[in-house]
């Protein structure tokens, strides 16, 4: 390792600490931002020593407080205002627009998880059974390689629609390991965590979406269908009069605030599984 890579490792462990105390997620933003300009800027200018290129970026305080303050007016833009979120009484979470965003994710996360289980099972599986004989090896770096993307798209879907701020930019390992041989970039993939906890996550990820569609998005729709059945059932048993009609117009009176009773249900348990999940994330898709 050269003196200016040694100086960018002390830079960037500077700037680790002076970001102690914040979002793991906009720690690791940070880092592979400082990295990617620092490591281009000295391949440009190759004369220059670390000294000078670091001081057109700016000292690692200065760095993270650019990068704190910039959060802060984030989340503030995102979020709005304490008195635009205060409580409603026990219908609140029907003037809460981040639980019908929760649902968004929970009606997407049950598809993608299809497809993400379906990866594990016919790419992840046979890849660490070939690993076991060796030969394998690479495949299975390469696979642990292609799962941090998966957990970078999952963590923009994540922060989009449960509002937990999770990563924009892959994490910094993936920096580090442009500069070493072809040997430790297949051995530093598998040995590092984080390719192996989202792959823990997409094979959990098909359970646990299942439960929210069921209890969220599927009591979200039926209440909603018990609002409208009495208005529907008569217009559709006009159209097909064998039809049977399961809830005449004059059970609107109690269709509807059952109705809008279980809407509200729905609700809670969409916020409480947003929690929930936002909990997982951060384990498991975080480095």
């Amino acid at each position: 390792m050269t003196t200016n890579q040694q100086q960018l490792e002390h830079y960037l462990a500077a700037l680790e600490d002076a970001l102690s105390g914040q979002s793991p997620a906009l720690m690791q933003d940070a880092l592979y931002d400082a990295r990617n300009h620092l490591q281009e800027a000295m391949a440009e200018h190759s004369e220059l020593n670390f000294s000078d290129i670091a001081s057109q970026y700016g000292s690692p305080a200065e760095v993270a407080q650019q990068y704190i303050a910039l959060e802060l007016q984030t989340q503030q833009f995102l979020t709005g205002t304490p008195a635009a979120r205060r409580a409603n009484g026990f219908f609140q979470p029907l003037f809460d627009s981040r639980n019908y965003q929760a649902l968004g994710y929970f009606f997407l996360a049950w598809p993608l998880s299809l497809a993400y289980f379906a990866w594990f099972m016919l790419v992840g599986i046979p890849t660490m059974a070939l690993s076991l004989l060796g030969v394998g090896l690479p495949v299975l770096a390469l696979y642990l390689k292609l799962q941090r993307y998966l957990g970078l798209f999952e963590s923009k879907l994540i922060s989009s629609l449960l509002g937990e701020r999770m990563p924009r930019r892959p994490d910094i390992a993936l920096m580090a390991k442009r500069s070493t041989s072809i040997r430790e970039k297949l051995l530093g993939y598998i040995s590092t965590p984080l390719g192996w906890k989202i792959t823990l996550y997409s094979a959990v990820q098909l359970p646990l979406s299942s439960l929210y569609f069921v209890c969220c998005v599927g009591v979200f729709l039926a209440s909603f269908i018990l609002i409208l059945s009495p208005l529907l059932d008569p217009v559709l048993h006009y159209f097909s009069p064998a039809l049977a009609i399961d809830i005449n117009w004059y059970w609107l009176p109690l269709s509807l605030p059952a109705g809008v009773i279980g809407l509200t249900l729905s609700l809670y348990l969409a916020a409480a599984l947003s929690r929930l999940h936002r909990a997982i994330a951060r384990a498991l898709l975080i480095s």
